[in-house]
């Protein structure tokens, strides 16, 4: 009888760890990793799909093993270390020593080899222990499906109560602020290579991240306008390096009425069509509001198969344009061709940067110059923001962490700035008179 009941115990522990292992294994396993053409994988990932029921019938495995455990277990343990008491200084406290021996010994098994152990092996194996469960689990489920049901219904509704979510409901999917979580402490460890990072928090950012933070604005755009020849739109379009000209409406402020393409007016030219209107070419231009997140329009325009749009302000002016290579780079970093122009910024040796006036915020911004949070777009529209006036040489403004003085001025436009670093203040701003 007692060969009978060591055996029993070693099978109930092993049944114990297997529902253990079962649950963390279902809740672990990440469903992209199974071979979904499996006939097993399939199965698992309907297990993962009923998640609350399929951890039910493990909780209903683990309850009974652990009962059963407790009622064979303790005994039998008593009854075989009660002799070996006979000769011990407490023999005289007999069976009670024995069964508290008894219980210290069962949990320490239950623990170690119910519990800890295969919780820890499913954990970090969990596709391949819920494979291979979950036949078995399958089995289980099925034959107490009733019970388990039941049992299933009661705790959903006690976690509704309290305010939660029932497992099935969420499927234990990630949400994109864990997705975001994950990939911040996966960087933090270093093991993620820089630009990998980088283009995972940009896919990750592009919500955040409005059209008219990243669009080329109006005062930067060359534009032509409608009545212009193609030769003398050409002349303008070929030295500014920009291969979609805006065109606009003489007879309205900021209304743009369509986009040409130079290959286009460079072809018309060739043909010696050179005089004819530049709206003969016009193609239809999408528009957005300021305001649009960066992945919506991104949506919008590979939807309408659209490499440019059209930035509208508040009043329905043209704001600026932005197109799929603004939205791209900022998640991949800053893209380059031959059209493209060398960087005006320059950043001397003792950590100073000299720059044009133009020069967006965000492009300081991929240089990790941060000049903190402003209603203008480029670093001369801030420096005159911060002074409320209009700028002469000399003038010096300063926001979190930087001193700006304004080195050139070009009318009433800020044409060269030094940024030099200091320690962070209040924003302030001082006059230079003289």
């Amino acid at each position: 009888m007692t060969t009978f009941s060591l055996v029993a115990i070693g099978v109930l522990l092993l049944l114990n760890g297997y529902f253990v292992a079962a649950e963390f294994a279902l809740v672990s396993t990440r469903p992209e990793r199974l071979k979904g053409d499996s006939r097993v994988g399939r199965l698992v990932q309907r297990q993962r799909r009923h998640l609350d029921e399929y951890l039910s019938a493990c909780q209903l495995g683990i309850t009974i093993a652990s009962l059963a455990l407790g009622a064979l277990g303790e005994p039998t343990l008593a009854h075989l270390i009660e002799p070996a008491l006979g000769s011990a200084p407490i023999a005289h406290l007999g069976a009670a020593t024995a069964t508290v021996l008894a219980l210290l010994l069962m949990t320490a098994l239950h623990i170690t080899i119910g519990e800890q152990a295969p919780k820890s092996f499913a954990i970090g194996s969990a596709e391949r222990v819920a494979t291979l469960a979950a036949w078995p689990l399958e089995l289980f489920y099925r034959s107490l499906k009733p019970l388990v049901q039941v049992l299933n219904a009661a705790s959903n509704g006690l976690v509704r109560a309290l305010g939660g979510t029932p497992a099935a409901e969420h499927g234990g999917r990630a949400t994109i602020n864990e997705l975001r979580q994950m990939i911040y402490a996966v960087a933090s460890t270093g093991e993620v290579d820089t630009t990998d990072e980088r283009i995972l928090r940009g896919m990750f950012t592009l919500d955040e991240r409005r059209a008219s933070d990243v669009m080329t604005p109006f005062p930067r755009l060359a534009t032509a306008e409608a009545g212009q020849t193609v030769e003398d739109v050409l002349r303008m379009a070929v030295p500014s390096g920009h291969s979609r000209i805006p065109v606009m409406d003489p007879q309205a402020d900021r209304r743009a009425l369509g986009v040409v393409f130079v290959r286009d007016l460079t072809e018309a030219l060739l043909q010696g069509r050179g005089d004819r209107p530049v709206e003969a070419y016009l193609h239809e231009l999408l528009v957005t509001p300021e305001t649009q997140p960066l992945d919506r329009l991104l949506a919008r325009m590979q939807r309408a198969r659209a490499s440019i749009a059209a930035v509208l302000d508040e009043y329905g002016q043209l704001a600026g344009v932005i197109s799929v290579e603004d939205i791209v780079e900022q998640i991949v970093g800053e893209i380059e061709d031959e059209s493209d122009r060398p960087t005006s910024i320059r950043r001397l040796r003792d950590g100073r940067i000299v720059c044009p006036g133009d020069t967006p915020l965000s492009d300081l911004e991929a240089q990790g110059v941060h000049l903190g949070e402003a209603q203008s777009e480029s670093v001369g529209g801030l420096i005159l923001e911060l002074l409320d006036a209009v700028a002469q040489a000399g003038d010096t403004a300063e926001t979190d962490g930087y001193r700006l003085r304004v080195l050139a001025v070009d009318g009433h436009r800020v044409d060269r700035v030094l940024i030099a670093p200091k320690q962070p203040v209040g924003a302030t701003a001082e006059r230079h008179d003289g």
